[in-house]
């Protein structure tokens, strides 16, 4: 890893036999003056001689041995040091990205919730003369549901069955405000009540169902709630039979194109539902000018 390691290779080979030849001599000589001495009576010890006879390169071997251990301790030590700060860094990235999806949720959930309140302070402001019986069970229906979203304001999640019991109470409200003029159907097969869904993210679009759809006809309309599972996906419909879009608009209020200006809601519940399941689910929108919206979740 060194822009030197052809010199220090160098240095080790010479280290190396210079070792073997010294430490192969050192044990010739003890053995030929005091353990074999008898054997060897009239024979001179040479280190040269030694040195020729390249008996050193067992020890040369053992050093290289001794060597490559070394090496491939301090390199599996490293590997280990390496794959460990690998996982921190995994896990800190993990870390980053929820936080970062969280901030994103919780901002995205702040620009729908005034939006609901603001709205229905509308329809209540409107009914204050001609029902004053249907605003205080406007406002009892208003304080229920400020409470609920106060309290679930960190729950992401929740069954869809603990959906549509908030959803009931908004259209309670709506239907205060339409006067008879607004139907609800709701087709929730008993398979898909404990199914996990975003948190609040069925108000937004029938609040755009019906301030887009229906309060524009006289004779408001209906609106149709439907879940089912196809495959590993539940599907969310909310249809109503309002107004009704050209297929450009459709397009355009899904991106919150300038021509689609007041429809914050349904970005929000497509950027939210990018957020916590993934890019391959969402939102789509079928209409028709004059005869229907449908729009539909994927989770």
């Amino acid at each position: 890893e060194r822009s030197d390691g052809p010199v220090r290779g160098g240095l080790h080979l010479i280290v190396a036999l210079l070792v073997g030849a010294v430490v192969d001599m050192v044990g010739d000589a003890f053995v030929f003056f005091y353990v074999q001495p008898s054997w060897l009576e009239g024979e001179a010890f040479s280190l040269l001689d030694d040195f020729l006879q390249l008996d050193f390169l067992y020890e040369f071997a053992i050093y290289l041995a001794v060597l490559t251990a070394g090496f491939a301790r301090d390199y599996f030590l490293r590997y280990q040091e390496r794959q460990e700060e690998a996982v921190q860094l995994r896990a800190q990235t993990a870390e980053l990205e929820a936080q970062l999806a969280e901030a994103r949720l919780q901002a995205l959930r702040m620009q729908i919730n005034p939006h609901f309140l603001f709205n229905t302070l509308h329809a209540i402001s409107t009914l204050v003369e001609r029902d004053p019986a249907g605003v205080r069970r406007m406002i009892a229906r208003l304080s229920e549901l400020l409470r609920y979203t106060l309290e679930e304001t960190d729950t992401q999640e929740v069954s869809l069955d603990h959906e549509m019991e908030f959803l009931e109470g908004y259209l309670a409200i709506q239907q205060i405000r339409f006067q008879g003029r607004l139907d609800i159907e709701e087709d929730i097969p008993p398979d898909t009540h404990e199914a996990l869904v975003p948190n609040l993210i069925l108000q937004p679009l029938v609040e755009n169902a019906l301030e887009h759809g229906l309060e524009p006809q006289e004779h408001g309309g209906r609106i149709e709630l439907r879940a089912r599972v196809e495959g590993k996906s539940l599907v969310l419909e909310v249809t109503d039979d309002g107004v009704g879009m050209e297929p450009h608009h459709a397009r355009a209020a899904l991106h919150s194109e300038p021509r689609a200006r007041g429809r914050v809601g349904l970005r929000n519940v497509a950027d939210r539902i990018r957020a916590l399941e993934g890019p391959e689910f969402g939102v789509e929108i079928d209409s028709l000018a004059g005869s229907f919206t449908t729009v539909r979740l994927r989770l």
